[in-house]
């Protein structure tokens, strides 16, 4: 059993709400105490090599795991089961149309992560062939769960260094969204030492205070608080931060904050 906290939210819902709570029934358990693999190893292997070509891995298979839930003691006593309106209420919360939603496991040492799921082949279990609890397959967009965002701001004047360190599990680089407030210098440099001098830069732009820009790393996007296009002005190396310690450097006066949510292998 992956999880032995009582309750769960999800798309900012508590399972309370429904008079729910999280259940062993009939030997199934919330989670599965598994891991995602990494989905394909990209490889060659050829006439005459004993070894094969090996290129790299694909870690991208999505986490899945069930999820069990029931009736809490108080709506068991009082109701006995759920009829067809309940059945609907909670089958409609948890069937949203629009994308992935957050589920979070009310444990412990779960007070820090959550997952970015969809829910999938909900059933119902009936006990004394009475309706009184489900059972699902989450299934999330990642094989990790994430940490909460935290943002780190940085005032840095003229050259500033600092030490940040990525928590996260996936080894092959985590891009977080970041947020430059000028203040004084149209030409901002942010480089990370630990990633090969790997250097984010916007140079000569036409404003130097003031002027607040959104740069989404993972997608490419940058953006700021007035109708300026910026990709002429920018050298088109976003930021990454690698697993562990990242040294970074930030040269030009400006207001940074990075915004992080870390993806993290924790099973389910």
């Amino acid at each position: 059993m992956a999880f032995w906290g009582d309750y769960f939210i999800y798309d900012g819902i508590p399972c309370t709400e429904y008079c729910l709570r999280l259940y062993e029934v009939n030997g199934i358990s919330p989670g599965n105490g598994s891991f995602s693999l990494p989905s394909k190893v990209s490889e060659d292997r050829v006439a005459h090599r004993y070894k094969p070509l090996y290129y790299g891995v694909t870690q991208n298979e999505p986490l899945s795991f069930k999820l069990v839930f029931g009736a809490d003691k108080e709506f068991a006593n009082n109701e006995g089961f759920f009829d067809a309106w309940d059945r609907e209420a909670i089958s409609s919360w948890l069937s949203p149309l629009d994308g992935y939603k957050w589920l979070e496991i009310e444990q412990a040492d779960m007070e820090q992560v959550r997952f970015k799921a969809r829910i999938e082949d909900l059933q119902m279990i009936e006990l004394g062939n009475l309706p009184i609890a489900f059972q699902c397959t989450v299934k999330c967009d990642s094989p990790f769960a994430y940490q909460y965002p935290v943002t780190y701001s940085y005032n840095c004047q003229g050259t500033t260094n600092f030490l940040l360190h990525n928590l996260g599990s996936y080894r092959g680089g985590y891009f977080p969204p970041i947020k430059i407030t000028l203040n004084g210098s149209n030409t901002i440099k942010i480089i990370n030492h630990s990633d090969n001098d790997r250097t984010f830069m916007l140079s000569n732009m036409p404003e130097s205070y003031f002027l607040e820009i959104s740069v989404d790393n993972e997608n490419g996007i940058i953006s700021c608080n007035d109708s300026t296009n910026l990709y002429p002005y920018f050298n088109f190396e976003f930021f990454k931060l690698v697993c562990g310690d990242n040294q970074i450097e930030v040269v030009g006066k400006c207001q940074l904050d990075i915004t992080c949510e870390f993806p993290v292998s924790i099973g389910g």
